[in-house]
């Protein structure tokens, strides 16, 4: 009795690595749990403006913008869960039970108030400018936050919204603390864990896991903005991206482009000289930038007005000026202007919106995301 009694007890050391890969599952399952919420999302984002998708739109199309967005969810889930990997490889040698079960905990707290706060307020911006979050966003931080935020308090009933967030950071708290406790239950998990060359094992392919979590696949490189294009539709590009990369990237473009490196941002080496010959050939050395840039005109037998008028239209589309809608009469006074002054049919805009391009139209300065000012002074 008892040498069976020896051989059925317990190995201290199985127990506690089999311990530590029930931890383990619970890590991989909260990671899983956020790219299914995101991905959710998505679906929620198609369903709510599901009438700005256009009429040509294929089911792979649509497919191909949950496939693609999947990479972008599960780079963001893994810098949601990286504090966790830390804990997970050093529990392959240490015990670090406790402290691992507390880390999740305050991971899946966090979260849960991260994405009940951003989901929201994503949808709500959508709705406002069409888009996921952008460089507009950080007029929060920029502008002036007194009277933006007195225009939400105004325009948006914040005491429900903000019992609703928290009613949802719950609810989302307690999916995600409920379906790791259950996936942390599954016994997966043999004898020969506690070997040394399966505990090696072990850790590479989790490490190899985490760095195809963070880069958002095994390709030649990370996933970047550019795959979100992808699609065909302008609707389904936007949504490839989960409202966490979007800002993630609006705000990594603010940061570039307030960099003070000048030049330097698209020309290393500094010397524009010889990027301008390498452009021209035949162009003067040791001509003054200007001397490049000079185009002289024919000139026209009209005489020297005396005065300019910008017709500024805010959301004007040209389509009332196309020749098969000009029975309708809509844009008669506007063509005659046009015909009086000078009118471009074909034409790209100068900026990313009304403002920066009628500043790149008045000023002459190119827009590269540097909101324009000018200074008035009272005679």
């Amino acid at each position: 009795m008892n040498s069976l009694k020896k051989q059925s007890a317990p190995n201290p050391r199985v127990a506690d690595q089999r311990s530590h890969f029930q931890h383990l599952l619970a890590d991989i399952a909260l990671w899983v749990g956020i790219v299914l919420f995101l991905q959710a999302f998505r679906a929620v984002l198609l369903l709510l403006f599901r009438n700005q998708i256009g009429l040509d739109v294929g089911s792979q199309q649509l497919l191909r913008c949950f496939v693609v967005g999947l990479r972008f969810d599960a780079s963001i889930a893994t810098y949601i869960c990286l504090p966790l990997v830390v804990f997970s490889v050093a529990g392959f040698c240490l015990s670090v039970k406790k402290i691992h079960s507390r880390a999740r905990q305050v991971v899946i707290g966090f979260t849960a108030v991260l994405l009940a706060f951003i989901f929201p307020t994503d949808i709500a911006y959508f709705r406002e400018y069409h888009n996921q979050f952008d460089h507009w966003i950080l007029g929060l931080v920029f502008d002036d936050r007194r009277a933006i935020a007195l225009t939400i308090w105004k325009s948006y009933p914040v005491v429900w919204l903000t019992l609703g967030v928290i009613a949802l950071a719950v609810g989302l708290g307690f999916l995600l603390s409920r379906w790791t406790a259950w996936v942390s239950r599954q016994r997966m998990v043999s004898q020969g864990f506690s070997q040394y060359n399966w505990r090696v094992f072990a850790v590479a392919v989790f490490l190899t896991a985490v760095v195809f979590g963070l880069r958002g696949g095994f390709g030649r490189r990370p996933v970047q903005l550019k795959d979100a294009a992808v699609c065909g539709d302008f609707f389904l590009d936007k949504i490839v991206l989960n409202p966490l990369s979007a800002l993630r990237y609006a705000i990594k473009q603010h940061f570039t482009l307030s960099q003070e490196v000048g030049l330097e941002t698209i020309l290393p080496g500094g010397d524009i000289h010889a990027a301008v010959r390498v452009l021209d050939p035949y162009s003067k050395r040791g001509a003054i930038v200007d001397d490049y840039l000079k185009r002289v005109a024919t000139g026209t037998h009209n005489k020297k007005p005396q005065h300019i008028f910008l017709v500024v239209m805010e959301s004007y589309d040209a389509w009332a000026m196309q020749p098969k809608f000009r029975s309708l009469h809509l844009t008669d006074r506007l063509m005659a202007l046009g015909r009086a002054g000078i009118m471009a049919e074909g034409f790209v805009s100068a900026g990313s919106g009304t403002m920066p391009s009628l500043a790149a139209l008045i000023c002459g300065l190119p827009e590269v995301a540097v909101r324009t000012r000018q200074k008035i002074h009272s005679p």
